[in-house]
This record gives structure tokens, C-alpha cells and sequence, in this order.
């Protein structure tokens, strides 16, 4: 792509529809054999408290759960 050219108006809506479509029909053609259940976060250290099984092809959310998975393990007390 030529950085010195000027860019037209709508040229980034074009683009950015034109990527968006390429990327559905990956997703759609998927067969999403490789999946991972993952935590959700909404901001880095923030969870949104649900799981998303997530296609590790083609990064398209299979599914979205009450979260199972714990952020932080508590600590079993020690008792002798």
C-alpha cells in the first residue's frame, strides 16, 4: 500500500467491511475442531465472570457460560 497517496473518503469503512466479511466466511466455513474454554475479561484484570469456548482456528465464540473457573485458588489452611 502506497503511504504517499491520499485517501479517499470511506476508503477505512470499505476496508474495514470488506475485513469484516472475509472474516465471517472463515469463521463460517470452520469446522472448529480445536476449542478452549477461556476466561472473559472486559479490560486486563477485569473478568466479566463468564467462560467463552472459543475456536482456536478461526478465534470465532462458540459458546458463553457462568464462569466455572477461578481466578485465585484460596489457600487450604495447614492443620497439624
Amino acid at each position: 500500500m502506497n503511504v504517499n497517496k491520499e485517501i479517499k473518503k470511506g476508503e477505512f469503512e470499505n476496508l474495514k467491511k470488506k475485513h469484516e466479511e472475509e472474516i465471517e466466511q472463515l469463521q463460517n466455513k470452520c469446522k472448529h475442531d480445536k476449542k478452549k474454554w477461556m476466561l472473559e475479561w472486559w479490560a486486563i484484570g477485569h473478568s466479566t465472570g463468564y467462560d467463552v469456548l472459543v475456536c482456536l482456528n478461526c478465534n470465532k465464540n462458540i459458546k458463553h457460560r457462568p464462569g466455572k473457573i477461578e481466578l485465585f485458588a484460596k489457600k487450604k489452611k495447614v492443620v497439624k
